[in-house]
């Protein structure tokens, strides 16, 4: 298994609890270039953050997202992963599914300000800015690694430089923080965009599961590295994995956790210490609706 984390990504908490997990098939074809190997994913006993290691790296992020459930993407992940089907994947963050995030988005940031108080926002990893097209917000923009052109009234912001000194009266990073290998750091960067008392709104799939369930013994080490070695095999279990966890947010007996897109799995803790060790003052912090969803002030 690959060496331990030595510190948290969200709080830098050296206090962790560790499990091993494996590396998805899709990630070793798809991003690694390699097979599937043995990983870990840890908890961390203060923020309560579940986040896998090792680590992706830039260049494997950008490999990733690169076309994100375009064409290629569809046809090396249905190889691995049977079960992800085009429909699925036409699905999601369709109008359906965007409708409901944007709700929730538009109720949090009401609850702290008016139509009238937002002049500016920036979607940070946004697609084509979807979640902007009700408002709020007069002037809105949308950043995204993987270039699509946005939806009409909404400007693309071409690269991280063309940031460089504007600020927003709100900034938007949804679903986002799930993917990055720091989020706390992104998010700290981020802040340096949200003008003086402006709103930054963050929100994360809810999908953690129990790390109990995961076997601590060696046993269960070696008996992955046996798992990893035959792909037939790691395609069975990793369904059988899927579908207890998907169905009932938990791990079944010899099967196992994997990294996959979303290198953390946070709590409404976890979040929360995010925003906190950000720079935000945490105005909300709630879950519901598949989401865990924050809202933080900059002072």
């Amino acid at each position: 298994m690959s060496p331990a984390p030595a510190r948290c990504p969200c709080c830098e908490s050296e206090s962790l609890i560790g499990r091993a997990a494996l590396s998805s098939l899709f990630l070793a074809n798809y991003v690694f270039h390699a097979g599937v190997e043995t990983c870990s994913v840890n908890e961390c006993r203060d923020c309560s953050l579940l986040f896998y290691w090792p680590r992706l790296t830039d260049d494997q992020i950008a490999r990733l997202y690169r076309d994100y459930r375009g064409e290629e993407y569809f046809r090396a992940r249905h190889r691995q992963e049977f079960w992800y089907t085009r429909r699925y994947n036409s699905r999601l963050g369709d109008e359906a599914e965007m409708a409901h995030r944007r709700r929730r988005f538009q109720d949090s940031v009401a609850r702290h300000r008016g139509a009238r108080d937002i002049e500016t926002v920036l979607d940070y990893g946004g697609d084509r800015g979807q979640l902007l097209t009700e408002g709020p917000g007069r002037k809105r923009a949308v950043f995204d690694l993987s270039g699509t052109q946005p939806l009409s009234g909404i400007e693309r912001v071409s690269s991280e430089e063309a940031l460089a000194g504007r600020r927003f009266d709100l900034v938007v990073l949804a679903h986002v923080l799930e993917h990055v290998s720091a989020p706390t750091a992104l998010a700290t960067k981020l802040r340096s965009l949200v003008a003086p008392n402006g709103l930054f709104f963050v929100a994360v799939p809810d999908e953690r599961i129990p790390l109990h369930d995961l076997p601590a013994g060696r046993w269960y080490s070696r008996y992955l590295d046996a798992v990893r070695r035959v792909p037939p095999l790691t395609i069975l279990l990793d369904f059988y994995s899927t579908a207890v966890r998907v169905k009932f947010r938990r791990i079944p007996p010899l099967g196992f956790a994997k990294l996959h897109e979303h290198q953390n799995l946070f709590s409404l803790s976890a979040l929360a210490k995010c925003l906190e060790l950000s720079g935000f003052r945490v105005l909300e912090c709630n879950s519901g609706g598949g989401e865990i969803v924050g809202v933080g002030e900059a002072g």
